[in-house]
């Protein structure tokens, strides 16, 4: 169907999400784009919008007959030849939608170069798997959250564009309205998630389980095991949220309702959803820390009460993305959790992100969400017990020290010995100040968080010629 600007869907709607941007780039690259991510995060209008931005474009809903119709004519008759784009919306509904992915057009690219195709499904981790099986690298894969930090900027009108120069924007108070969602109306990609919502996450998992060529366990969660997943996602926040003793265990607490196993789907659910990211703190640079209990959580291998223990101890660290999420949870799934922990309602009802624990947080999950590798990073304590995250592979010369309860730290307060090598530009977050300064022969790049943030949502790091005019 050919989408214009006109069309009832987009009105009243002026401006694209990020996502949008990062699928256009994406097809001039990439024959394939997936687009991903939790309902309701507004994947279905950034297809639309591209579809009323390219004369070429067709937006297919294969939840509807009349549109799977219309592929399959294309199919027997031109799409060797077919030189739009298709955007392909719900494709966890599309019919043996697997091979249409694997076979049909992988085969169709090797023929045809002007062939473009862009699907997009809310059944997250099924088409992850699906999208690193057999395809050549001939896909991009991308990731469509709540509306992050950046797009809030965009969204209130603090910054006018995406590529805008993030050195250069007054970020004052932003970071702390954000979190509150103020103003709360207009903004895009927030679902809500209630009892309603979990239905219709599992209606659209019972949907890809009918289409798929084979059944994966990315297509066996029930309701109840998402319920439980997002039982989890409470306690690993409320565990990051240090509102409760060092004595608190998310492990034990979830054990309360949960056997092991429902614990492990429960997990799974959200480490392939990108809901949730694991970390691996290293006391030194050569410590080398076992992560065989992940791969075997995702491979549905059973694991021990150690292990599971193991996941939620101090060198395996579990947290929240984008903590948002919590400015979205609805009294009915406050219920849920506290129909699993009667005994701590007082407690669960007080529950909330002080700054620090939002910042630290969100900055990690928008470093840890620009790693080519899914589900882990690396990190490291100093002396001090502060944690530097690194990740040498993607973000070359980057480490993030949290620094917000001391707005004037200094670099004296850091020891950089347990993990330097000599070759890093290491960049300290701070509460306002942007400068640079040598120490020890360490170049340290000082940047206000919310830059900082803004600057991961676009998936960049600060160049150190950032930093040259303030040396």
């Amino acid at each position: 169907m050919r989408i214009k600007s006109t069309d009832p869907h987009l009105m009243n709607i002026t401006k694209e999400r990020f996502a949008v941007s990062q699928v256009r780039n994406g097809l001039s690259e990439f024959s394939i784009v997936i687009l991903v991510g939790l309902s309701g995060t507004g994947k279905t209008i950034a297809l639309l919008q591209l579809a009323s931005e390219y004369e070429n474009a067709e937006y297919l809903d294969c939840g509807d007959e009349k549109y799977t119709t219309k592929l399959h004519e294309l199919q027997w008759s031109n799409l060797n030849n077919y030189d739009g784009l298709l955007l392909l919306d719900n494709f966890h509904l599309l019919d043996a939608h697997a091979d249409w992915l694997l076979y049909t057009f992988t085969n169709v690219i090797e023929d045809n170069k002007k062939f473009k195709v862009v699907i997009s499904s809310s059944v997250v981790p099924y088409i992850i798997d699906l999208s690193r099986m057999k395809m050549r690298g001939e896909n991009k894969l991308i990731y469509m959250s709540s509306l992050t930090y950046l797009e809030y900027l965009f969204f209130t009108d603090r910054i006018l564009s995406y590529n805008v120069n993030l050195s250069q924007i007054n970020y004052k108070n932003s970071f702390g309205d954000y979190t509150k969602l103020k103003p709360c109306r207009d903004l895009p990609g927030i679902p809500t998630f209630d009892s309603n919502y979990v239905a219709s996450i599992v209606s659209n998992i019972t949907e890809a389980k009918k289409g798929a060529h084979s059944v994966t366990s990315f297509l066996g969660f029930t309701k109840e095991d998402i319920k439980r997943a997002l039982l989890l996602l409470i306690l690993i926040g409320v565990r990051d949220c240090q509102t409760i003793s060092d004595n608190f265990s998310v492990c034990e607490a979830a054990r309360t309702n949960m056997t092991n196993k429902q614990i492990c789907e429960a997990l799974k659910y959200l480490l392939w959803t990108g809901l949730v990211l694991c970390t691996c703190i290293k006391r030194s640079i050569d410590e080398r820390i076992n992560t065989s209990t992940l791969a075997a959580i995702m491979i549905n291998h059973t694991i021990s009460d150690n292990e599971l223990s193991c996941l939620f101890g101090k060198c395996i660290q579990l947290y929240v993305t984008n903590p948002i999420i919590y400015s979205l949870i609805s009294e009915e799934l406050w219920e849920v959790l506290i129909s699993y922990l009667p005994n701590e309602v007082k407690l669960f009802q007080k529950v909330k992100y002080s700054a620090a624990d939002w910042i630290e947080n969100y900055l990690r999950g928008s470093f840890a969400r620009r790693c080519p590798i899914p589900l882990r990073t690396t990190s490291f304590q100093n002396l001090h017990r502060r944690e530097l995250g690194a990740w040498h592979e993607d973000f070359e010369n980057l480490f993030i020290d949290f620094s917000l309860m001391n707005k004037e730290k200094t670099v004296d307060d850091l020891n950089f010995h347990l993990v330097y090598t000599g070759k890093e530009t290491c960049i300290l977050t701070t509460n306002k100040i942007f400068d640079k300064v040598i120490w020890n022969d360490i170049p340290i790049c000082r940047i206000p968080y919310s830059m900082l943030a803004a600057y991961l949502d676009r998936g960049e790091v600060p160049k150190e010629d950032l930093f040259k005019i303030l040396v």
